[in-house]
């Protein structure tokens, strides 16, 4: 099977909605549910939990340490899902649409597998506003819908994506995402 995996920022199930969001609403409650999981408390960032994705590992001081220095330091990296999927076989991608070298993953992406990493800086075209200015946040489907052709003939492919649209700021004038769907939330 291919994999597509994604690092969902900011996103929380009070947030899902069956008719507004409803591909995130199936997979809300109808994936896998872990009822006896918990996530233990650990200072943190958006690269914490992206590390805890990628390596299955409790991030060292909110995850910069970890996940900086291990790309920097070039260590091994043999069990992350990036490098045990490349041994399987897959061709590997690794998307953000954000700036390619945030937290110093230009390093610590490609030391997991994805060599292929593309971002704004590295070949992620950008949406922007009328006036020629990125959006902010960038959005997560514009991302998609612009990279999936990429890798989509390349099988068996894992594709990775560290998604920013639901980063703060949480209101409609400081995200752009928020702003451009202010009609279809305007009743709740």
């Amino acid at each position: 099977y291919n994999l597509i995996f994604l690092t969902a920022e900011g996103f929380s199930p009070y947030a899902v909605d069956e008719k507004l969001t409803p591909t995130l609403y199936k997979l809300v409650n109808t994936g896998y549910v872990f009822n006896n999981f918990y996530t233990p408390l650990w200072y943190g960032s958006t690269l914490s939990g992206e590390y805890a994705n990628l390596v299955s590992q409790i991030p060292l001081d909110g995850g910069r340490i970890s996940m900086e220095v291990t790309g920097e330091n070039k260590t091994d990296m043999y069990f992350c899902l990036g490098r045990m999927m490349e041994r399987a076989g897959y061709n590997l991608w690794g998307f953000h649409n954000h700036t390619f070298d945030y937290y110093s993953r230009d390093a610590s992406h490609p030391n997991m597998g994805y060599e292929n990493w593309i971002a704004v800086g590295t070949g992620f075209e950008t949406e922007n506003n009328s006036s020629g200015k990125p959006y902010w946040p960038q959005s997560d489907l514009h991302l998609i819908d612009t990279t999936f052709d990429i890798y989509a003939d390349s099988e068996p492919f894992h594709a990775y994506y560290m998604t920013v649209s639901a980063h703060a700021e949480y209101n409609f004038g400081g995200n752009a995402m928020s702003a451009r769907n202010k009609d279809a939330v305007a009743d709740l």
